[in-house]
């Protein structure tokens, strides 16, 4: 998820990422790579991967979207 938004923003906004982030961003993908290396057994994999992987195009689209209303939208309405 976190490489979703980032991709977004960037392809969305032109938003690059600082160093703290892409560190972030790091740290969270070995995190899944962990995670997901336990995952493998059911029934249902590929629709649960799909439904993860819709998951993630959403939510990275509504990061994104509001990192970039960020500095154009007034503090209060933006909240």
């Amino acid at each position: 998820m976190p490489i979703a938004v980032v991709l977004a923003a960037f392809f969305a906004f032109g938003v690059r990422p600082t160093r703290r982030e892409m560190f972030g961003l790091l740290v969270a993908t070995l995190g899944a790579v962990v995670v997901a290396s336990g995952a493998g057994s059911g029934e249902h994999r590929l629709a649960g991967d799909l439904m993860v992987l819709l998951a993630v195009v959403i939510y990275g689209a509504y990061v994104a979207a509001a990192r970039g209303l960020r500095d154009v939208m007034p503090p209060l309405p933006y909240a």
